[in-house]
């Protein structure tokens, strides 16, 4: 009888301890694509915990199905927030080794520049607004790339070597949800410019035609 009671009490903790570690350990697909020329593939996967504990993202690139780029991080939401593909739904290959992921809004108005000068060789670069992330594999060094963008109040950089050290900046206009610019849609408001240099071990963000400041922050939704 003692054991028949145990059995009862063993057997639905088993099932409950299953279910939870495959919730705890939810991981499904986002997508997977190739550059233009075949030589890169890019794959993003989400994981996911419990119900009400965050999910996220990452990234991993493979190169002549050689691994690249491993399980780089690039988006968190929780239970309050819509899915990485609400945010993100549109992914393009801007160049061989240019991925954006975001929404296409026709004839981005504003843009910005990124310099790579003499220094450490990079691996990867991650630049993101709230509605875009622009993934550059493998720049080279030195070298300029340009590209549009809609600016939506804080541009975020993230740089990764080929020595797996990581860093970045982000730069954001003062309140930005009052100002005229916000306001403002294309084509009334002026073209803004940015430039993102990166030299060494250091990012830094500026623009021409505006004031922003340079914060010590994380991604933007990461």
């Amino acid at each position: 009888m003692k054991y028949q009671t145990r059995l009862l009490v063993l057997i639905p903790i088993c099932v409950i301890g299953i279910g939870l570690v495959v919730i705890l350990i939810n991981e499904r697909s986002l997508f997977k694509l190739d550059s233009p020329d075949g030589f890169y593939n890019v794959a993003a996967y989400q994981q996911r915990g419990m119900i009400m504990v965050e999910r996220h993202v990452y990234l991993s690139v493979r190169s002549r199905e050689t691994a690249f780029l491993e399980d780089e991080h690039i988006f968190s939401g929780d239970w309050l927030e819509g899915e990485f593909s609400d945010y993100f739904p549109e992914k393009r290959w801007i160049s061989n080794n240019i991925l954006k992921i975001g929404v296409e809004n026709g004839h981005p108005p504003d843009s910005f520049e990124i310099k790579l000068l003499d220094g450490v060789k990079l691996k990867y670069l991650l630049v993101e607004t709230y509605t875009d992330k622009f993934i550059v594999i493998n720049p080279d060094n030195p070298s300029k790339i340009n590209l549009d963008f809609e600016f939506d109040g804080i541009l975020s950089v993230k740089v990764k070597t080929f020595n797996d050290e990581t860093f970045g900046t982000a730069a954001l206009i003062e309140n930005y949800s009052s100002s005229a610019i916000r306001h403002e849609k294309p084509p009334q408001r002026k073209k803004l410019n940015f430039s993102i240099t990166i030299k060494d071990k250091n990012v830094n963000i500026e623009s021409p035609d505006i004031a922003v400041r340079r914060v010590a922050c994380c991604g933007i939704r990461r």
